[in-house]
C-alpha cells in the first residue's frame, strides 16, 4: 500500500469512499466543480470555492459526514478527465481530516493538454473507437499503455482484480480508478472487461449465527456496536430454537462498496435486509447499496421495518442536523417501503433531527420479535 507519510513532496491520493455504486453521483458533482472552475477568473482556483460549488449543488450532501470524501472523489474525477490539476507537494494540502483536500486545483493550460494530430494513428480494432475520440495527451498516453497488452494477448489473460491490472499497465494500482471516471470508460469505448479485469468488492464482514435453513436471510446493520447487540441476539434466539440468519456489518458508509462482498457467504444470501441511522447519511447509504446489491446480482436490500419502527418509536432525536428540504427528504426515505414510515422518516430529516441506530440496543433487540 502506497504511504505518503515518508515523502512530504509527494500528494496525497483522494480517498475513494465508494468503488461500487458512487460514480454517477460524483460525476455530477466533478460535472458542477467543473462549471465553477472553469468560471473562476484565474486558472488556480481555491478549495473555498469548490466547497461553494459543492454547496450550491447539494445542499444536504455537502453537509453530511460524506462531504469531504464525495468532494475528495469529484476532484479525483476532474484530475483523470485532464480538467484540473493538483499540487504536487504535500504541504500544499489539507491533511488534518482524512481524506486530503488540495489547497487549490489548477486548470491546466490548453497547450499542455491537447495534441496536435497529423495523419491519424491505427490502432488496434479494440481501440479503435476510442483511438477516434482521443484528444488530450493524456487519453493518448492511456491507448499507448494498452496496445501492446492486447497485441500481446492480453485479451486472453486470466481475469483478476482491476488494481492488479492497473499497476501492471501503469504502475500505479489506482490509477485505473481515476480512469474509470473519464469519458475513455464512461462513453463505453474503453470497459474492463477489455482489460480482463473487474473491480473487486470491498470484504463484507457477516457469519452465519447457525447451520442455515432453506431460506438464508442476511440482516446488515450499519454500525458496529448495533451489529454485536445483533450478532449476540441472533445467536441467543438460535440456542433457543429459532431458526439461524446471516448477520453483515455494513461498515458505515462504505456499504454500497461492500456489499458485493455478500456473494461470498457460503451459502450465499436468498434474502437481504438492512438497518441503520435514521438520517441523511444513512438514507443515502441505503439507497446506494440497494443499486450496488442490484448490480452485484444479488437478492433486492429491503429495509427491516420492525427495527425501523422500534427506532422510530422509542429513538432518541438528535437536533442540529441540516434541514433536508420536504420532497428531498421524501424522495430519501421513499426506500424505506412503508408509507408510514416514510412519511416519519421524511419529517425527521424536515425538522433538522437524526436517530442514530444504537437507540435500538441489546434489550429492545431482545423484546422486537421478527426482525423483518
Amino acid at each position: 500500500m502506497t504511504s505518503f507519510g515518508d515523502n512530504r513532496d509527494t500528494p496525497p491520493a483522494p480517498s475513494s469512499r465508494s468503488e461500487l455504486g458512487g460514480g454517477s453521483l460524483v460525476e455530477r458533482l466533478a460535472d458542477a466543480l467543473a462549471v465553477a472552475i472553469n468560471a473562476h477568473k484565474v486558472r488556480r482556483v481555491p478549495l473555498q470555492v469548490l466547497r461553494a460549488a459543492h454547496a450550491r449543488h447539494d445542499p444536504t450532501g455537502s453537509s453530511d459526514s460524506s462531504a469531504r470524501a464525495d468532494l475528495a472523489n469529484a476532484i479525483e474525477v476532474l484530475t483523470g478527465r485532464g480538467t484540473v490539476t493538483v499540487p504536487r507537494s504535500a504541504l500544499r494540502w489539507e491533511r488534518h481530516l482524512d481524506p486530503p483536500l488540495p489547497f487549490w486545483v489548477e486548470r491546466p493550460s490548453v497547450q499542455r493538454t491537447t495534441r496536435t494530430r497529423g495523419t491519424a494513428r491505427v490502432w488496434r480494432p479494440e481501440l479503435a473507437v476510442a483511438g477516434a475520440m482521443a484528444a488530450t495527451d493524456s487519453e493518448f498516453e492511456v491507448l499507448e499503455r494498452l496496445e501492446p497488452f492486447l497485441r500481446e494477448g492480453g485479451a486472453v489473460r486470466p481475469v483478476v482484480p482491476h488494481r492488479e491490472r492497473s499497476v501492471e499497465l501503469f504502475g500505479n494500482e489506482k490509477r485505473l480508478d481515476s480512469l474509470l471516471r473519464t469519458r475513455l470508460f464512461t462513453s463505453g469505448a474503453l470497459t474492463l472487461d477489455l482489460l480482463r479485469c473487474y473491480v473487486a468488492p470491498l470484504p463484507l464482514t457477516a457469519q452465519h449465527t447457525g447451520p442455515p435453513g432453506p431460506v438464508v436471510d442476511l440482516l446488515i446493520v450499519e454500525n458496529h456496536a448495533t451489529y454485536a447487540s445483533v450478532l449476540t441476539v441472533a445467536r441467543e434466539r438460535v440456542r433457543g430454537g429459532r431458526p439461524a440468519v446471516a448477520v453483515g456489518y455494513g461498515t458505515g458508509n462504505q456499504l454500497p462498496a461492500a456489499i458485493g462482498g455478500a456473494t461470498q457467504l457460503d451459502p450465499p444470501p436468498d434474502r437481504l435486509w438492512y438497518f441503520g441511522d435514521l438520517d441523511a447519511g444513512g438514507l443515502k447509504t441505503a439507497s446506494a447499496a440497494a443499486v450496488a446489491a442490484t448490480a452485484a446480482g444479488l437478492p433486492p436490500l429491503r429495509p427491516s421495518l420492525p427495527l425501523y419502527r422500534a427506532l422510530l418509536s422509542a429513538g432518541v432525536r438528535q437536533p442540529g442536523q441540516t434541514s433536508v428540504p420536504s420532497d428531498v427528504a421524501q424522495t430519501m426515505a421513499r426506500w424505506l417501503e412503508d408509507a408510514q414510515v416514510c412519511k416519519q422518516a421524511a419529517d425527521l430529516l424536515a425538522s433538522g433531527h437524526r436517530l442514530a441506530q444504537e437507540s435500538v440496543g441489546y434489550e429492545t433487540l431482545r423484546e422486537t420479535v421478527s426482525w423483518w
